[in-house]
Order: structure tokens, then C-alpha cells, then sequence
């Protein structure tokens, strides 16, 4: 779908209705706050998969031989990883071990068609450095989502989804960009349900859903596209800007001041990699 040519059908279809789902499901756990934690994250990933579907205009096919097909199975297995991470019913080492299996395996699912070209030393490492990287995310993300609950999380993603598109579009990848405007539509209705239940935490559940398609989104524009390297780790890495700031005089802020200045930390980092992608997008050809 292309949002020059159709704006409607791609506002409707790929932001409004998948925003539309998630925020039907998260209502759900108005009855059952117990189950937020697994519920909220069927809501994200499902939600993100329907519009990503919306986006290329089909369903993916099994097995996926493209990253653009991959990314909307690599959602779902976030979704089922997120789901058994925030199960309260379950060990914890079962929701772990689905985590860091989904961690690894994402961007090996992502980008197989170019590791084929690497050593298996190189695939190895690369998988190894990348798990970790989105486990440590995550890591830090639950402990701050319990401190702040409410708005506070969805609204530091939805910062850095949107400006993560805006950086796709300038490293020449619309389609992931896409992607990206379908992610924040869905964290648009976390936040408005973070309106609705002030107390609701999106920790060990959505959490890891964001981080394994953010991490997509990131690989798919350093390594698929022109993204500068340093403006992915920065889109990566931006919500934990948020985190670092919010202690001393952030936190004696008044609530809605210190919001402010949690965004502004996000928008400084994540617009320093959006600048870095304008700096090193492609000239036009004259010809």
C-alpha cells in the first residue's frame, strides 16, 4: 500500500484499524488486571501484525522469503514470547527462555538472505551481540515501566517509533517506515489506555514486543537500506534516554513537566539519528 497514492486506505489499515484492535484487547483486561501483562502483549503484536499485513497488502507467506515478509512472523512469535514472559501462571525461566530464543532468532529470520554471505563465526557473534542487546533493553525498560506507569512508557516509544520512521524515510526505506507509522498507531492506543488505567504497567510483555521490531527496524535500515550504523544504535537505544534523565531534578518535577523533559531526552537522542540519516541520505541524480 502506498500512502501517496491511497492516504486514506493506509491510514485507515495500517495505523487506525490496528490501533483499533489493540485497544479493543487492552479493554479487556479492565475485567482482569491479572492478565495484563500477556494480554498486553497478544495486543501490541497482534495489533503491529495486522498492520504490517495492511501494509504489503497480503498476508505473508509461510515460510518467508523476504524481511519484509519475516518481520510480520518475527511480530507474532514477540507477541506468543511477550504473552508467556507476562503470564503470571507460568515459571519465569519459560517466558525467559521463549525471550531470548525470539531475541536471537529475529534478526537471523530478518536478515538470512545476507548472512548467507557471512562466516559462521561472524553469524554467530552478530546473533549472540544482538540478543543481548534487545534483552538488556527490555531488561531496563520492565524496571522503569513499574517506577512510571500509566502514559509514561508508551508515550517515550511512540516518540521513538515515530522518529525512527522519519530516519527510515531518509535512509531509503519507505516500506519499513511504514511499518513503523503501523507500530505507532498501535502504542497511540497504549497510550490513551494508559489515560483510562493509570495504574496499568507494560512491563514483561509489550515491552519485548517493541524491542524485537524496533531492533527490526533498525537492522532493516543499517543493513537493507542507507541508515547510518550510528543512527540505528542511537533509534535503538533513545528510550532509555527517558530512563537516565529521570532521577535528581527530573524527578522532583511536577508530574507533567517531568514527562516534558523524559521526551525531550528521547527526541535529542532519536533527532541527533534522524540528523545523521539527512547527512547521509543519497543525492539526487540529475539525470
Amino acid at each position: 500500500m502506498n500512502p501517496l497514492s491511497q492516504p486514506v486506505a493506509f491510514v485507515l489499515l495500517a495505523v487506525l484499524a490496528p490501533a483499533l484492535v489493540t485497544g479493543l484487547l487492552l479493554l479487556l483486561t479492565l475485567k482482569w488486571p491479572s492478565a495484563r501483562g500477556w494480554i498486553g502483549a497478544l495486543a501490541v503484536g497482534i495489533g503491529y501484525a495486522l498492520g504490517h499485513a495492511a501494509n504489503l497488502g497480503l498476508a505473508p507467506p509461510f515460510p518467508p522469503t523476504q524481511s519484509t515478509h519475516a518481520l510480520f512472523y518475527i511480530a507474532l512469535a514477540a507477541a506468543i514470547a511477550g504473552a508467556l514472559r507476562g503470564a503470571s501462571r507460568l515459571p519465569s525461566a519459560v517466558g525467559w527462555l521463549a525471550f531470548t530464543a525470539v531475541a536471537a532468532g529475529a534478526p537471523w529470520m530478518l536478515l538470512r538472505n545476507v548472512l548467507q554471505r557471512w562466516s559462521a563465526g561472524e553469524v554467530a557473534s552478530t546473533l549472540f551481540f544482538i540478543a543481548l542487546a534487545i534483552v538488556a533493553l527490555v531488561f531496563v525498560l520492565d524496571g522503569w515501566a513499574e517506577r512510571r506507569r500509566g502514559v509514561q512508557l508508551p508515550l517515550v516509544l511512540w516518540l521513538t517509533t515515530t522518529l525512527t520512521a522519519v530516519a527510515l524515510v531518509l535512509g531509503g526505506n519507505a516500506i519499513y517506515a511504514q511499518f513503523g507509522a503501523s507500530l505507532a498507531g498501535v502504542l497511540g492506543a497504549c497510550i490513551v489506555f494508559g489515560w483510562i488505567a493509570r495504574d496499568v504497567s507494560y512491563a514483561r510483555g509489550a515491552t519485548i514486543v517493541f524491542a524485537v521490531v524496533l531492533c527490526c527496524f533498525c537492522l532493516a535500515g543499517v543493513l537493507l537500506s542507507n541508515l547510518p550504523r550510528a543512527a540505528g544504535i542511537l533509534l535503538f537505544y533513545s528510550p532509555l534516554a527517558a530512563v537516565a534523565v529521570d532521577r535528581g531534578p527530573v524527578a522532583r518535577l511536577s508530574p507533567r513537566m517531568a514527562t516534558v523533559a523524559r521526551l525531550l531526552a528521547v527526541a535529542l537522542v532519536a533527532g541527533l539519528a534522524v540528523l545523521l540519516a539527512q547527512l547521509h541520505r543519497p543525492a539526487p541524480s540529475e539525470y
